[in-house]
């Protein structure tokens, strides 16, 4: 059972982490599109 808990919370972590590269979001009607990432040094950057 421990073996199973730890392989999926290893999953998920890794499937957190690749999300948490870039984000992008987009209006309703797609003429806005707003990117969202982290340079190097950690800053957001729009």
């Amino acid at each position: 059972m421990i073996k199973i808990k730890t392989i999926f919370l290893s999953t998920i972590t890794l499937l957190l982490s690749s999300m948490v590269i870039a984000q992008t979001l987009r209006s309703p009607d797609g003429n806005l599109i707003l990117r969202f990432s982290l340079n190097d040094q950690g800053t957001p950057v729009y």
